[in-house]
């Protein structure tokens, strides 16, 4: 067996090892915060945020079996491996799109609902996407996969990348820190105004704590991937774009669920202290009475 074919397989195994653990990783987190979203998305009334938790993490991980699954079956014709490959690409690029819809509710709402920030980001939301989408499409004509024979099984090899392939990322990326430097000056502001640093269970401090964190994040892993279609060997794409949507799917089901955490504490602390005021109205009213009806305090 010949040098190239060993590092060739080798190469093999790697990416599906780091597809693995990347599947593994999602599901493991699923795990660890089921109880969590139980409590504070299925026992909520249905809204826009239960919905697009269950895009981001059902199907979210839906998708990540399945560009798993791909990977471990024997694909025998070059179009079956292009078709992969492509929806490879497609469900790395879809769920970031529905967190960065997440952000945007989540920036409306630091922003206290400004129109004029909604109107930037859903602008330039747009013109991301188009972009993507003609970028892609027009790139489709000089990508290349061949559907490669192997002692025991066939494997896709990509063997031609379009030129600017890595622009559509590259539009992502710049959304991204669109959005990553809306919170920033949020955060710049609100630590100048006040003495003290994060509280842990502030809305608006999680608000921006995670905003900040998924954008470091995701800018990290996008980054990569930019780096490895124009500047790296076929094999460290798929090692890259493995935890791509690991990555966005799982910060994006945390970024639903640490908000609810938080926005059901708060309003359990208002509640808490609505009681206690109650109660001692209550108190009040009942020292009061007892006053009055005492014939020896008249």
């Amino acid at each position: 067996m010949s040098g190239d074919l060993v590092g060739l397989l080798v190469d093999i195994q790697v990416s599906r090892l780091c597809r693995a653990s990347a599947t593994a990783a999602a599901l493991y987190d699923h795990l660890i915060t089921f109880s969590d979203e139980v409590e504070l998305i299925w026992k909520q009334r249905w809204s826009i945020a239960k919905v697009l938790f269950f895009v981001t993490r059902y199907c979210g991980n839906a998708v990540i079996i399945a560009v798993l699954i791909s990977l471990l079956v024997d694909i025998p014709s070059d179009s079956v491996c292009k078709a992969a490959a492509e929806f490879q690409n497609w469900a790395a690029t879809i769920p970031a799109w529905v967190v960065q819809v997440i952000m945007q509710f989540r920036l409306f709402a630091l922003y206290d609902r400004s129109m004029w920030i909604a109107t930037l980001m859903a602008t330039s939301f747009t013109l991301q996407i188009i972009a993507v989408i003609v970028i892609t499409t027009s790139d489709l004509h000089g990508f290349e996969v061949i559907s490669q024979s192997f002692p025991g099984f066939t494997f896709c090899l990509i063997t031609k990348l379009p030129r600017f392939s890595y622009a559509g990322w590259a539009c992502i990326m710049a959304f991204e820190t669109l959005l990553f430097s809306l919170a920033l000056y949020k955060t710049i502001i609100r630590l100048c105004r006040t003495d003290k640093w994060w509280k842990g269970g502030n809305v608006s401090d999680v608000l921006l704590r995670d905003n900040i964190l998924y954008y470091f994040a995701a800018f990290t892993t996008y980054t990569l991937v930019t780096i490895a279609l124009f500047a790296l060997p076929p094999m460290w794409i798929e090692v890259f774009g493995s935890y791509t949507g690991t990555i966005t799917c799982t910060l994006g089901s945390r970024l639903v669920l640490n908000i609810r955490k938080a926005s059901y504490r708060h309003q359990e602390c208002v509640d808490t202290a609505e009681i206690g005021y109650q109660l001692q109205e209550l108190d009040l009213n009942i020292v009061n009475r007892w006053s009055l009806d005492d014939p020896e305090r008249r």
